[in-house]
């Protein structure tokens, strides 16, 4: 019982520092862009395209990192902490445009050789870990992505940004030297038939898996919806100012831990279907609050609330995921999952922002609340879902 516990804690331990140090820089970028503009000289359309390119490229990454990270998951763990800090010397050193778009295209690389194999690795744990681990892994990563940009916040003023970046690259290197002995432990203590195993794609073709897409969609393009538009609404509709709109923002990957951390013990308590349930159930209410009054308190705190429940939504459906993709092949069913949802939450927020347009930011309420129902009715009826 004590070898099982302390495999748990190393296990749960690595997860949660490795997925805080690869989402480090996941808002620093966006936090420094007018100063890049100012540094570089970049025109608005190359400050635009430096946010777009790399994610186009992460796009067409996906399934073959997830393929390869069933196969080789040491190999894409560890080179995907040597290629972030890689990434982050090239973008403190760019001088030009297209240097500081490879810096960041391969941030972005990094974190997709991450995921994939990270989450195949939480989902080995035994099945009444698996909403523990799974939470606590996204915990790690929200604390990471909070922690970056005050970081950035700290040292700017006195060393500037190009040096915060080589000055992060030192524990991510170190980070990734411990995942290459974790690995390897891992490795030798594991079964090397799991290691010889390739992904299998029809496997994924599925009825449960197909209709998991179709619900991470849906809670994707209503959560992506939202971020997209909710501070103009604060803003404009509210009245809030700007400054406190951004600081309600900002809280949100903090707020995401306690949501991350909560879902999961709730789902050990009613189930992992149940709590999706009520948790979506919850957010649609929130989510009709700014509707029935625009009272800065209350809409905050209904904001505060979802935030809470959406972040235990991303961690149940990695748990959805797991249970509904076999094991030798569950790097490509995460990596098939980020590949649509991330699509999704390119293209929902620029048809939303057409509809705004001819009506008003008030809108994304409605339009999430319909996604989040219709994901509601599909986790209600349809019961080929594994979520047991």
């Amino acid at each position: 019982m004590k070898h099982h516990k302390d495999g748990y804690f190393t296990t749960v331990s690595f997860l949660v520092l490795t997925h805080f140090m690869i989402h480090i820089y996941t808002d620093v970028a966006p936090a420094i862009l007018p100063t890049l503009r100012s540094d570089l000289d970049l025109t608005l359309v190359q400050s635009s395209l430096l946010i777009s390119i790399p994610l186009l490229i992460q796009v067409f990454l996906y399934i073959p990192v997830g393929i390869l990270s069933d196969k080789w998951r040491a190999a894409a763990l560890t080179l995907s902490f040597i290629t972030t800090a890689l990434a982050a010397f090239i973008i403190q050193y760019s001088s030009d445009f297209a240097l500081i778009v490879v810096g960041f295209s391969l941030l972005h690389f990094g974190s997709t050789l991450y995921h994939p194999p990270s989450l195949k690795t939480a989902s080995d744990v035994p099945k009444h870990l698996l909403n523990k681990v799974m939470a606590l892994h996204l915990a790690g990563g929200s604390l990471g992505i909070a922690t970056g940009p005050i970081i950035l916040g700290v040292l700017m003023p006195s060393i500037g940004w190009r040096p915060v970046f080589a000055f992060l690259a030192v524990p991510i290197l170190i980070t990734g030297l411990i995942t290459f002995f974790y690995m390897k432990m891992r490795r030798s203590r594991d079964s090397e038939v799991d290691y010889q195993k390739k992904s299998n794609f029809r496997s994924l073709l599925s009825k449960p898996f197909v209709m998991v897409l179709f619900i991470g969609v849906l809670t994707e393009a209503a959560f992506v919806n939202l971020g997209a538009f909710v501070t103009t609404f604060f803003v404009d509709v509210v009245e809030i100012s700007q400054n406190f709109a951004s600081m309600i923002f900002g809280a949100g990957p903090l707020i995401g831990i306690i949501g991350a951390l909560g879902g999961g013990l709730i789902a050990d308590r009613f189930g992992t279907r149940m709590t999706m349930i009520m948790f979506l159930i919850v957010i649609s209410i929130m989510l009709t609050l700014p509707l029935l009054s625009q009272l800065a308190t209350l809409v905050i705190l209904s904001y505060v609330l979802y935030r809470t429940l959406a972040s235990a939504i991303l961690s149940l459906m990695n748990v959805v995921i797991t249970k509904n993709s076999p094991s030798d092949s569950r790097s490509l069913a995460f990596s098939i999952y980020f590949l649509i949802v991330n699509l999704a939450g390119a293209i929902f927020p620029s048809i939303t922002s057409i509809i705004i347009e001819a009506s008003s930011t008030i809108i994304i309420f409605p339009i999430s609340i319909f996604m989040v129902s219709t994901a509601i009715i599909l986790l209600r009826i349809e019961k080929s879902i594994k979520l047991k």
